[in-house]
């Protein structure tokens, strides 16, 4: 792959010793599996890598809308283009993109409708499709992965598979024994301080308040991990009731575009954000240094083949990822 670098990538991450290498296996081999730690900077790097070293057209998907629009913002930025321009992205609610758009960040289920739509990817060899995150397992992912399973076998088309916890011996053997790249490491350490409580049913214990109380005490910006729109307005209603000098803000999907982009501003008071897992992954607020987990959330199973919301305890993959929100500025 020859090198077109218009701009200089984040050399500060992890990720960014092994350019050559990742350039050299996808280049290589048809299907690519990279696994690389929370913080090494895979979501923004990787697009970034193939936009520069090669004339591919990519599509990168994501699990949830907040992250595909503000990791194409991001490598917008670092690429230093107008968003809409070489660096889009495309959500069900909205699109910023054009004929220019060589980097499509969309929803995984999008991406599955502009295939079954057929409006697709190229079949050349100029085509490039990453699924990102793609240990979350939904129903979109799985589909999109058995769509990338068939369409090998009929094209030229490249697939990148990125995860950061995911145990790919399967999904390698999957795809016929896939490349695999393994990157380690964050930008700068996270150390854990466990504690014996387990989760918030619906009052807020004060063993979180007075933890979150404490963070804004030493003025660290601080993401809380909570199971669900009705545990964060709690929470949200207690830190008001005790006054701190702090910007308290909410995050979960069902809040309006401009009051989830809220987070990713700066503020003159330590802000304290209050999440659901939509922050889990691929999404970078800036400037968090302390990460509180309630070890909860809200999901959806299948109890006597009805769909029903329930609070359960997360995975420890779903812990590793949540902790993975600090050490990356």
């Amino acid at each position: 792959m020859a090198s077109r670098r218009g701009h200089e990538m984040n050399s500060n991450l992890p990720i960014y010793p092994f350019r050559e290498l990742i350039l050299k296996t996808i280049d290589r081999n048809q299907v690519t599996i990279i696994v690389a730690e929370t913080g090494s900077g895979k979501s923004t790097q990787v697009p970034q890598m193939l936009l520069s070293g090669t004339d591919n057209n990519i599509v990168v998907t994501q699990p949830r809308r907040i992250a595909a629009k503000s990791i194409a913002k991001r490598v917008a930025e670092e690429t230093n283009s107008v968003l809409g321009e070489m660096v889009g992205f495309r959500t069900s609610f909205e699109k910023q993109d054009s004929e220019n758009t060589r980097c499509l960040f969309c929803t995984d289920g999008l991406q599955l409708v502009r295939e079954i739509t057929k409006a697709r990817l190229s079949t050349s060899n100029k085509a490039i499709l990453i699924i990102d995150e793609v240990h979350e397992w939904n129903l979109n992912i799985e589909m999109l992965v058995a769509w990338c399973k068939k369409k090998i076998s009929t094209s030229n088309i490249k697939i990148v598979l990125m995860s950061a916890t995911i145990t790919h011996e399967r999904l390698r053997a999957y795809f016929n024994f896939a490349a695999v790249v393994n990157i380690p490491g964050k930008s700068y350490p996270v150390i854990g301080s466990p504690t014996h409580e387990r989760g918030l049913i619906q009052k807020p214990s004060g063993e979180l308040l007075t933890e979150i109380k404490d963070q804004v005490f030493f003025k660290r910006n601080t993401l809380v991990f909570l199971p669900g729109k009705q545990e964060i307005a709690n929470v949200h209603k207690e830190l008001l009731l005790m006054d701190l000098p702090a910007t308290i803000l909410d995050l979960h999907s069902e809040l309006e575009v401009e009051e989830q982009d809220k987070v990713f501003l700066s503020y003159d008071t330590p802000k304290v954000v209050l999440s659901t897992n939509i922050a889990q992954t691929s999404v970078t607020i800036p400037d968090i240094s302390t990460v509180i987990d309630s070890g909860m959330e809200r999901r959806i199973e299948l109890i006597d083949d009805i769909e029903t919301l329930i609070l359960g305890v997360i995975s420890k993959n779903d812990v590793i990822q949540r902790a993975g929100r600090a050490g990356r500025t």
